[in-house]
């Protein structure tokens, strides 16, 4: 295997384990990593944002107040209990946050073979 697949490998391998845009940053694809990662970033801000909205501001500064260990066991309570309330909404956090991811890794492989079209034609 050359370099330049070992790279590409790399690249989705790399997306798989860390996140959407983190092979594009090894491809030095500046543009498409910043878009991934804003992605990505951006539906966990939604969720955290429905996510504390349910629980209302009384609640959050109450968990504040608390121990840390009391206060991850209640927030993964409140959690889980939000999970359940709300299954429609985690399913569609769910598959938006896998498509990204998806379409992350594929986009390496489309990116590269395009470019490598274009080298070739040069």
């Amino acid at each position: 295997m050359n370099k330049e697949k070992f790279t590409i490998f790399l690249a989705a391998f790399i997306t798989l384990l860390l996140g959407p845009g983190a092979g594009h940053l090894l491809l030095k694809q500046w543009k498409k990593a910043v878009f991934f990662i804003s992605l990505a970033f951006g539906l966990f801000i939604i969720l955290g944002i429905n996510f504390i909205s349910e629980l209302g501001t009384d609640t959050v500064n109450s968990i504040l107040i608390l121990p840390s260990a009391e206060r991850f066991k209640q927030v993964s309570d409140f959690y889980y209990k939000f999970q359940d309330n709300n299954s429609k909404m985690m399913l569609f956090f769910d598959v938006c946050f896998a498509a990204v991811w998806a379409y992350s890794i594929v986009d390496i492989f489309i990116s590269t073979r395009k470019n490598s079209k274009e080298g070739q034609e040069k």
